[in-house]
């Protein structure tokens, strides 16, 4: 079964679309309650959260349910002997109807209990009369009749039942993803949500209520909440001594390699570790510009350090970061899980990718690696990881940072080298596990406002690619000495991050460097360094137009397209801002994670439908040559 369907019959009912409309017409009313008082804060806090699990799963019916392009009428119905229709007919009967209708009448008892207790006054002909405020000592000693209490709690209850019924019919991999991002960014919408549910120790999503402490700790170092001792005392708390570091090459360092393993040993006689270091060149600037680059990397690995249960952001625990001065670069350090051996080492999802080699000596990887071959991925492999890296860079996106380099030269992953590779003169081939990507690149990483400055870090040309072309055109157009009268630059944007997904996801889709695929679509008369910026989006576009679905299927090409061309016509339009975040979960995240359930299904089919084959056909043989069950072959 591909993602959620739904009997047309139940979804074409416009009274099932009046139901939710009504809902949420409800809804808007009770919001503008307020003064309830304490005893009932936490209750009205959860309330508001089941609202936005109602929201969120009509907006995923929208989004699964209802096909794109077709009109009710052909609309596929499930057969009666699905297995999603059977657990309707069994368990529900009418689920979606019954459980809106439950929840809408819900909703209108809790309307009637805040009017009853004169916290909602709503359609007068008049304003009110204007009352004091009261403080919270005087709500706190006005408390709400028990009985009206013992009725909130209880439709609260009731309220979490008809939600989980309606969510206990999606499919396990889309519900969890609904649950705990798809809520987000309905959820994180303003200040006063990200408050509360910053606060909500007890909530059971841990997504949602990091996500919502890690806006808050960017909100402190964007709007100055923080005083400058604080500032100094975060990045004091931050920076590592070098000297407590063990294993550092310097030539290799020097030479501009990407990530270094060594061990830590900490100030506080703690236990030594190893730990993976990401080098990062100091940014093109002055000494202003070198200070603000320092001081984001005090906050970059104090907020990662900070979130360390948000798993979705696929990270390895931030320790902190160091300064090689000599070296002229910055150092993020994350802490390696303890299953790493003296044998582990780290390779970048560009490395493994047939073809591929960092030009030049800058070469950020070991010389010896370019002769090494990696299997092959599975197509159910190379979709695993498009959505893992999807589903970490919305979460990202949801804490309302610009990541500025999110790409395969920024995904890495543990490689333990005497089993994870092949040599061509080796007939052993053992996997790569692609299963567990460590997101990097977060060095030039800022808060999405309008007043953060961007820091531009030395971009090598064949890195250059990854970046959006307007990116692309800003810093070929930088004046390389200063000026007094600097014309104004376009600011970086979420869709230029969003485009440099499109392309990992094109490298992901072919297994082929970015180069590769651009001078493919190109014609293959131009190597890739002579396409300027939008020739080279161009010749990607149309290679994904022409080839892609055919490696990847229909969805996937769609959804990289949508990337690709985010902000313009049939892309993405995910603007700054909540709504555009939305659009890219729905659009881009859920449609993916959706395809990616629909092909593992399949592949598990023709598996078992291969494996029953095999079988029929060894019984047939075995019919006519029984020689073969004892092994002996058949007859000459």
């Amino acid at each position: 079964m591909s993602g959620l369907e739904i009997p047309s019959f139940i979804i074409g009912l416009g009274g099932l679309v009046a139901v939710f409309e009504k809902g949420f017409e409800v809804w808007r009313t009770i919001r503008e309650a307020h003064d309830f008082g304490d005893d009932v804060a936490d209750g009205m806090c959860k309330l508001e959260m089941e609202f936005f699990r109602f929201q969120t799963w009509w907006t995923a019916l929208e989004h699964l349910a209802l096909r794109p392009g077709r009109p009710p009428s052909v609309r596929r119905v499930p057969t009666t002997t699905s297995t999603l229709q059977v657990t309707l007919d069994k368990q529900f009967g009418q689920p979606i109807t019954d459980a809106a209708v439950n929840i809408l009448k819900l909703l209108e008892k809790v309307e009637e209990l805040l009017k009853r207790n004169g916290i909602l006054t709503i359609f007068q002909a008049q304003p009110p009369e204007p009352r004091q405020t009261l403080d919270l000592s005087e709500e706190t000693s006005n408390p709400w009749k028990d009985n009206d209490k013992s009725t909130l709690d209880s439709s609260l209850e009731s309220m979490i039942y008809w939600n989980n019924a309606l969510y206990s019919i999606l499919p396990q991999n889309l519900r969890d993803s609904i649950l705990e991002l798809g809520i987000a960014g309905y959820a994180l919408d303003t200040s006063e949500n990200i408050r509360d549910i910053s606060r909500l120790s007890s909530n059971r999503n841990t997504v949602l209520t990091q996500s919502a402490k890690f806006i808050r700790l960017r909100q402190q170092f964007k709007d100055g909440a923080t005083t400058d001792a604080d500032l100094d005392a975060i990045l004091t708390k931050m920076e590592r001594k070098m000297n407590h570091f063990k294993g550092i090459d310097a030539t290799t360092v020097l030479a501009g390699r990407q990530y270094t393993i060594a061990h830590y040993s900490p100030d506080d006689e703690g236990q030594p570790r190893r730990v993976m270091i990401e080098w990062i060149p100091f940014p093109q600037g002055d000494y202003d510009v070198y200070k603000l680059a320092r001081t984001r990397m005090s906050q970059i690995s104090y907020s990662l350090q900070q979130i360390g249960e948000l798993s979705h952001l696929q990270v390895l625990p931030s320790l902190g970061f160091i300064e090689y001065g000599s070296a002229k670069v910055f150092g993020l350090v994350s802490a390696l899980p303890t299953s790493a051996t003296s044998s582990t080492t780290i390779v970048t999802l560009y490395d493994i990718l047939p073809g591929s080699q960092r030009p030049g000596v800058n070469e950020r990887s070991s010389s010896s690696r370019r002769s090494v071959n990696y299997p092959l991925p599975s197509l159910n492999q190379r979709f695993e990881l498009a959505t893992t890296l999807v589903t970490g860079f919305y979460a990202f996106l949801l804490t309302r940072w610009h990541h500025e380099r999110f790409n395969s030269l920024h995904i890495a992953f543990l490689l333990n080298e005497t089993t994870g590779a092949i040599n061509p003169s080796s007939s052993e081939i053992k996997t790569l596990d692609l299963g567990a990507p460590i997101i990097g690149g977060f060095a030039i990483s800022r808060p999405d406002s309008p007043t953060e400055l961007s820091i531009s870090a030395p971009v090598e040309d064949f890195e250059a690619v990854y970046l959006h072309p307007d990116v692309r055109q800003r810093l070929k157009s930088r004046p390389k000495a200063p000026n007094s009268n600097p014309e104004p630059q376009a600011r970086y944007q979420r869709v230029h991050d969003i485009y440099a997904l499109g392309l990992l996801l094109v490298e992901i889709g072919f297994w082929r460097p970015l180069a590769r695929v651009a001078e493919s679509g190109s014609g293959g008369k131009v190597k890739a360094s002579n396409l300027s910026a939008k020739e080279f989006k161009d010749a990607i576009v149309k290679k994904c137009r022409s080839d892609l679905a055919f490696w990847m299927g229909e969805t996937y090409k769609d959804v990289t397209l949508r990337c690709l061309l985010a902000g313009e016509e049939g892309g993405v339009q995910a603007a700054d801002g909540t709504g555009g975040l939305n659009n890219f979960y729905w659009d881009v995240g859920i449609s993916l994670m959706n395809s990616e359930s629909y092909v593992g299904q399949q592949w598990k089919l023709r598996t078992s439908q291969t494996h029953s084959t095999r079988k029929r056909r060894q019984k047939r043989a075995a019919h006519l040559h029984p020689r073969i069950k004892t092994g002996a072959g058949l007859p000459e």
